[in-house]
């Protein structure tokens, strides 16, 4: 029992990022010791729910009954679906899983409401961690599908009212058709006006740029820091300059006006099928067009929940092109290495270029 409590502790120190190297190889052997306690821990990274809300110790004890109930009834299941896939409540009744040790042990996709800033109170949140992908349907029956690391927050009457959403990350997105409620994404740098369509919207906080590629249908684009709008037909990408990220390159002062740069034009395409690039990752297909590999290491850090350090300044710049379709990391570098020859070293957590 010692031991198989000791497997819970480190499940929580791997989720936390805390995990030694001695801890790590503790891990692995406990798991192959336990395969029905490392079942229950890969069933309950699939979803939890989460609550800004302090909860009694009497029921955080019963809702982490509750989930380890669950997880022991799916056990008999052959394998994880390959999304975590949710449907939002329409009434907003949410769990708790601020619990010591379900709070540590639950992975995947996370749901919270309220927040402790003023503008944030009546908006629910659900996000995905680095290395998974969720799948979910909100309450007015908009699918969306969140990339590793993204996050994505709607408004309380979101179903009755305006149809506003807030992105940091990347979303894949079939808006449900509704002419008398415009369906509208927010991000740091655009806000995308839909009434029913299907489209790709790159927007990670970090990244220099954010991207919407339209797939069928019609979205309006406005850029916040220059008020233009934009029309998009289907295969066509508008990328705009993350301007918070520029300054930061430039060196310029936060309250500096820097226009954004914008591009529109047809979107990226596969040359070995003509497919968008923008949706790939949803297939798990890993698509780069004369990417640079410090762009690329960030999709990589993502994509599988690793750090990439690039000590080679020089190689920062080099342009990768290439599609690879569900690889483990070791043999996306040795494609890296056959386009463009590069040194690295892989551990656990962390892949360093030289």
């Amino acid at each position: 029992m010692e031991q198989e409590q000791k497997l819970w502790e480190l499940f929580g120190k791997e989720l936390s990022g805390t995990l030694s190297e001695r801890e790590r190889l503790e891990l692995e052997l406990l798991k192959k010791q336990f395969p029905d306690v490392a079942r229950q821990y890969e069933l309950l990274g699939a979803l939890s729910f989460r609550s800004a809300e302090i909860q009694p110790e009497a029921r955080k004890e019963e809702m982490l009954g509750r989930i380890f109930t669950a997880a022991g009834e799916a056990t008999s299941e052959e394998e994880l679906p390959e999304f975590t896939e949710v449907a939002i409540p329409r009434r907003r009744k949410l769990w708790l899983a601020a619990i010591p040790l379900a709070a540590a042990v639950c992975t995947g996709i996370w749901f919270w409401t309220g927040g402790k800033k003023a503008e944030d109170k009546g908006w629910s949140t659900v996000q995905t961690r680095k290395g998974s992908k969720s799948k979910l349907t909100l309450p007015d029956g908009t699918e969306v599908i969140l990339n590793a690391g993204s996050s994505l927050s709607y408004a309380e009457g979101f179903r009755d009212g305006t149809r506003q959403v807030r992105l940091n990350g990347e979303g894949y997105f079939k808006v449900a058709a509704s002419a008398e409620h415009p369906f509208i994404v927010t991000t740091n740098a655009v806000e995308v006006r839909v009434l029913g369509t299907e489209f790709n919207l790159q927007a990670y906080d970090a990244d220099m740029k954010t991207e919407t590629t339209l797939i069928s249908g019609k979205v309006e684009v406005k850029v916040k820091n220059d008020g233009k709008s934009y029309l998009l037909a289907p295969r066509q990408k508008l990328a705009v300059q993350n301007v918070t990220e520029l300054k930061k390159v430039v060196n310029a002062p936060a309250n500096d006006p820097v226009p954004p740069q914008v591009e529109l034009k047809a979107a990226d395409t596969d040359s070995r099928d003509s497919s968008l690039t923008a949706g790939a990752w949803v297939e798990n297909r890993l698509v780069f067009n004369d990417e640079p590999l410090e762009v690329l290491a960030r999709r990589l850090e993502r994509w599988y929940n690793v750090e990439v350090e690039i000590r080679n300044e020089a190689l920062k710049q080099a342009r990768y092109t290439g599609s690879v379709e569900n690889e483990p990391l070791s043999q996306i570098l040795e494609i890296l290495n056959t386009i463009k020859p590069i040194r690295y070293k892989i551990t656990t957590t962390k892949i360093t270029i030289y």
